[in-house]
């Protein structure tokens, strides 16, 4: 089946085609009054290898592709993830499951595409609908895919304005494995009731009629908030559970006099169906006119009559017996109800408190009996026994108002210290739209739910407040029974199978952006990553590390826009780490920089007085951006080394349950980069605290940052203060979306980089880390370039990194270099604990010693055989300190030659001199008079 035939099958006749190209993260939509031109364009963009998708739906103009345009029907659908790590392994287990879906619910099979990752299921009608009509359908259809476990992303199947891929085109996800979209299954139309049946939907009944077929759309014309509707009264009357009087001028026209005319009148007159009723009121009068009933109903200016007025007129003999007498005043109040929303209704363009914006959402059908009347509000549909003493009789609707503002629960999630929460929205008149999460615990309290509730602006009294929480219960236990909890977002960074992204609040994904509410734990940080200010400032702060001598700078900036990237490194983390033995050089500011692609320019940075597992906290929780300590260096060797490896570990320590004999599920996990800075070398530091350090300075990356002579102090603390300050947190956004994006492309970006430069630099595996290091500096750097957020030269950065990073690997030595340094480094410290003498008597005698310490003993030189013997005991508990390992410390020197093994000997010798044989290691040594003092025998 070609792109024509498909397109002509699954939409509608009326309406716009909406044709989408997408190619590095850039779409090129239009729109088309007829299948040709849409057809031919997708042509065009599959001449230049577009991926290339069309509107489900057929919309009303040609201005957007929102929602609120999604006009005109003729098909619903599904699309099904197949592949590992997706709902099935397999599109063949996919379409299997499909099928049983079908066939429990006697329902037709669709025409199947497959797009190349997965399955596009549409059942097409034979009948065009509306939004009205296929809105509430498509919500069921969703919720029927849960109860009969058909995996089917659910944000696709309601979704009025999704787009899917057009078959006969290409899947170009992954740039270098093109995979063929195309339909698999074809399947005849079936008729919009067919498909109601067997997913088994009972929609809502219309308006009222008492005889009289209503023909125009009568909600077109419904007054603003509480309506009355004539034909309502009039079926209870006409059953004897209405007005009494009404049904008398009803059915006794030719008999009315004027002023009951008059009366008569005035109810239909405040409905909303008073176009018709006024006549059906009067047409059976012999002398029955419709311009004088037209002028008769007009001159009821005083509203509708009152009981009292009616009995004036018509009698009161029919009113003894009503059922009404005391509960109203009028007969109107039988017919009055709130209108209930439509689905286009339900479409609202607001102000969104969190995201800062103006944003177009769906507010979901009320679970029933409650609704949302057609201007917002919240409602309880009461059904309640017309005669007190008879409750199986006739009943009467009555519409209870619960709260005046559209409040409800998008949906259910899972915290691990709250169990149970629900996200609730919350519209108001003038602040717009607000999200939150209370725990199921809160909502059920009322003492807690009037707090958390009134401290988001709902103001309600006991009685209110009741209603209000039976509400939200409710709608919870609705939920429960079709919808799946979400775990809450303990985390930002990747979720969704690294198909989507949280920066803050912000859910970033091929579908846009949506609101994030933090969970318990990203709660305190969200607000740090938030945006301000205008993007092309902060676009100009970024240009002036394009300036000559900030190479050091911009390759720290490329690390923070590439973070995101070490999610597909290989690797859990790495530190890079600026240094200068001067202050005021902007080390710190640098940090300032990098911090500011994504929230505020101080979000990500901690410094070296934070407490390692306030640190391991934060890491867990910004997961893929970058972290930055400052003054690094003034933490204690030990404590750097235990940084080095916990970042590239990717987790924090293991913690015990409280309450129980368990361990707790480790939530603090990350894969990112961590910038930190200080005056002195990380690898000085370490290297006087081990003996050994190359596990740690693997994972550290140090640069020279020089000063910047570009810049007055003046200049630059304005603009690194007061400008950058004011402009923040919108870059990482945008990188992020041509990431999610064009994420095949910028996974093979990242490792073509990292192949190139790691065959100019010689790196070798044990250069991992250097090497993820700097793809993803100039991955991220090229990623931004492209987006247009700098004008930074990422090959001049490239050749700076070459040149600088291999100088930095020679500050590593290989193995064969330290062996023999580590002895002398033990012997080194040992100095004044070396006994010298000989080993072999001269004429039977011992020779005197050479050099008797004042000290401990703890090694023996033998001048004359070059043997050098230290204490086993001595040598293993320095190796222990140095965090050296011992038995590869001596295996190291056996390799040399110059370990001979293990005996028990004497340490020194001489007369007053006692000494028992103790265990020794000996090795060869030509000379140590380096090692020991110049002092006389003793």
């Amino acid at each position: 089946m070609d792109k024509r035939d498909f397109l002509e099958h699954v939409t509608a006749k009326q309406g716009y085609y909406c044709i989408l190209g997408l190619k590095r993260g850039q779409p090129q939509s239009r729109f088309f009054d007829n299948l040709d031109d849409a057809v031919s364009y997708c042509g065009t963009l599959a001449a230049q290898e577009y991926d290339i998708y069309f509107g489900c739906a057929k919309f009303r103009t040609n201005e957007n592709r929102l929602a609120t345009n999604a006009k005109y029907f003729k098909s619903f659908w599904l699309d099904i993830d197949c592949g590992p790590k997706k709902d099935y392994l397999d599109k063949e287990t996919g379409l299997s499951e499909l099928e049983r879906f079908c066939s429990e619910l006697g329902l037709s099979f669709p025409t199947v595409v497959d797009s190349g990752n997965g399955l596009h299921c549409y059942w097409v009608l034979t009948e065009e609908i509306s939004y009205n009509d296929w809105k509430p359908v498509a919500d069921h259809l969703k919720q029927t895919c849960v109860l009969h476990g058909l995996k089917a992303d659910p944000s696709v199947t309601a979704d009025a304005a999704r787009i899917l891929r057009v078959p006969d085109t290409f899947n170009y996800k992954s740039p270098t494995n093109k995979k063929e979209v195309k339909v698999i299954e074809f399947a005849e139309a079936i008729a919009f009731s067919a498909l109601k049946t067997a997913i088994n939907f009972e929609g809502s009944s219309g308006v009222y009629s008492f005889g009289v077929k209503e023909e125009d759309d009568i909600t077109e014309r419904l007054a603003k908030g509480v309506v009355a509707n004539f034909s309502r009264i009039m079926k209870l009357s006409l059953k004897g559970n209405g007005c009494h009087q009404l049904v008398y001028a009803y059915t006794h026209q030719n008999e009315m006099s004027e002023p009951m005319w008059r009366s008569a009148l005035s109810v239909p007159q405040y409905c909303e169906d008073r176009d018709k009723a006024i006549h059906l009121m009067s047409r059976q009068h012999d002398d029955y006119d419709p311009y004088s009933t037209e002028q008769k109903a007009n001159g009821c200016k005083t509203g509708a009559h009152t009981c009292k007025e009616f009995q004036k007129v018509f009698g009161e003999e029919r009113c003894l017996t009503c059922i009404h007498i005391g509960s109203i005043n009028s007969p109107i109040k039988l017919g009055v109800y709130v209108p209930e929303a439509t689905p286009e209704d339900n479409i609202v363009t607001v102000r969104h408190k969190g995201l800062g914006e103006e944003t177009t959402l769906i507010i979901p059908a009320y679970p029933k009996p409650y609704f949302r009347g057609v201007n917002g509000g919240v409602y309880l549909k009461k059904v309640s026994p017309l005669a007190k003493d008879n409750p199986e009789g006739d009943q009467m609707e009555t519409d209870v108002l619960i709260y005046e503002n559209d409040l409800y629960i998008e949906k259910r999630l899972k915290d691990e210290e709250y169990g149970e929460m629900a996200l609730i929205k919350l519209h108001m008149p003038r602040d717009g739209v607000e999200e939150f999460v209370a725990p199921l615990q809160d909502i059920l309290s009322k003492d807690k739910a009037r707090t958390l509730l009134a401290s988001k602006g709902v103001s309600a009294m006991d009685a209110k407040m009741t209603g209000i929480m039976a509400y939200l219960a409710h709608y919870v236990h609705c939920l429960q029974n079709t919808d799946v909890a979400e775990i809450a977002r303990s985390q930002f960074g990747w979720h969704d199978d690294d198909e989507s992204f949280i920066i803050g609040t912000r859910l970033i994904s091929v579908d846009g952006v949506k609101y994030s509410p933090p969970s318990t734990s990203t709660a305190e940080f969200a607000p740090k990553y938030s945006h301000l200010g205008h993007l092309p400032e902060w676009i100009k702060i970024a240009n002036l590390y394009g300036k000559p001598g900030n190479e050091a700078r911009a390759f720290a900036l490329g690390v923070s826009f590439g973070s995101p990237l070490v999610r597909f490194s290989g690797i859990k983390g790495f530190i890079l780490h600026l240094t200068n033995e001067k202050s005021g050089v902007g080390k710190t500011t640098i940090q300032l920089m990098a911090n500011s692609i994504w929230g505020h320019p101080e979000a990500g940075l901690m410094t070296f007085d934070d407490k390692p597992l306030a640190r391991q906290l934060a890491m867990g929780v910004i997961k893929n951006m970058p972290m930055c300590i400052d003054e690094v260096t003034d933490l204690t060797p030990e404590e750097i080394g235990n940084i080095a490896y916990m970042i590239s570990q990717g987790k924090g320590r293991d913690r015990m349950q409280s309450q129980h004999n368990a361990l707790r599920k480790n939530r603090t996990t990350w894969q990112l980069p961590c910038i930190t800075s200080g005056n002195n070398s990380i690898y000085d530091v370490l290297m006087s605290y081990k003996s050994r350090p190359e596990g740690e300075m693997m994972r550290v990356l140090e640069i020279y940052v020089d000063h910047d002579k570009t810049l007055t102090k003046d200049e630059s603390d304005t603009i690194f203060t007061d400008h950058l300050y004011s402009n923040y947190g919108m870059a990482g956004e945008i990188v992020i979306k041509y990431i999610i994006n064009n994420k095949e492309e910028c996974i093979e970006l990242f490792r073509d980089i990292r192949r190139e430069f790691d065959t100019k630099a010689n790196f070798s595996q044990k250069h991992r880390f250097y090497s993820a290091a700097c793809a993803v500096a100039l991955a991220g750097l090229e990623i931004a370039h492209r987006c247009n957020l700098h004008n930074i030269d990422v090959k001049k950065i490239t050749t700076w990194a070459l040149a600088n990073i291999g100088k930095v690997t020679t500050a590593l030595h290989d193995e064969s270099d330290c062996r023999e340094n580590s002895l002398g480094e033990f012997l080194n410290e040992c100095n004044g604990s070396i006994f010298v003498g000989y080993a072999n008597l001269s004429e039977g005698l011992e020779q005197p010693p050479l050099l008797v310490p004042s000290r401990e003993v703890l090694a023996r030189f033998d001048a004359d055989t070059k043997i050098l013997s230290i204490a086993s005991s001595a040598l293993r508990k320095w190796c222990a300190k140095k965090q050296l390992p011992y038995k590869g410390f001596i295996d190291n020197l056996t390799a040399e030659g110059m370990y001979v093994g293990s005996t028990a000997g004497r340490l020194m010798y001489g007369f007053g001199r006692t000494a028992v044989n103790v265990r020794v290691e000996q090795f060869i040594m030509e000379d140590i008079t380096g090692f020991i003092p110049d002092t006389p025998i003793q």
